[in-house]
Formats: C-alpha cells, sequence, structure tokens
C-alpha cells in the first residue's frame, strides 16, 4: 500500500547493469522483508535514460519504447524516481531488468512511501 510518507527501504537494494547501447542487463530477483509494491529507482549514469521492466515472471523482458510502446519505466540520467509495480516480499519474488541506449547502472530498493 502506498504511503505519503518518505520512502521507507524494506529489503536490499540491487544493482542493474546494462553493459552496451541496447542490451539488456541481467534480470535480477528481487525480495522485500515485508510484502511492498513500490521500488525507489536511481539511475546513476550522467548520459542514459534506462528503461526498467518490473515483473513476476523471471523472463521479463525490456525493450526502448518505439511507436508501438513498451511495458517499462523510463529513468532519466541522474533521475531518482519511487514507482508503484508488482507486491514483493518475503515469500514472493519479483524480477527487474534494464534497457539503455548505453552503459547504465541502475539501483532498485523495494520499500513504501513517496
Amino acid at each position: 500500500m502506498a504511503n505519503n510518507i518518505a520512502f521507507q527501504p524494506m529489503g536490499p537494494t540491487y544493482l542493474l547493469q546494462a553493459t552496451a547501447a541496447n542490451t539488456q542487463s541481467n534480470v535480477v530477483a528481487i525480495t522485500a522483508t515485508s510484502p511492498v509494491q513500490q521500488y525507489n529507482i536511481v539511475n546513476t549514469d550522467s548520459a542514459n535514460i534506462a528503461y526498467v521492466a518490473i515483473s513476476t515472471s523471471s523472463n521479463v523482458t525490456a525493450t526502448i519504447p518505439t511507436g508501438t510502446g513498451s511495458n517499462v519505466f523510463p529513468i532519466p540520467w541522474f533521475g531518482v524516481n519511487t514507482i508503484t509495480s508488482v507486491q514483493t516480499s518475503p515469500t514472493k519474488t519479483v524480477y527487474a531488468t534494464i534497457i539503455s541506449n548505453g552503459t547504465c547502472n541502475v539501483l532498485i530498493t523495494p520499500g513504501e512511501g513517496l
């Protein structure tokens, strides 16, 4: 459930790395210490937008949006966003991956808040 509080981390922070232009990062399994539906996402790159995909499937894929659309959330360079997505918990894993126009590092933390 979304809260109107500062973001409270409720699980470890995960690193996703796109190592080359238009190359998807490895899929990362995310769990939290209690049920949460929000993720704080930080793009540490200074030149590339990261496109983040989160899913309940370990086969999650990220594609750079085109005119037909893509099921990703864009995080601008040096951007920090908190999004609401699928729920994770100690017993329910979700999966995340990124793609970018170049090399890119993204940190993602499950939790609750703004």
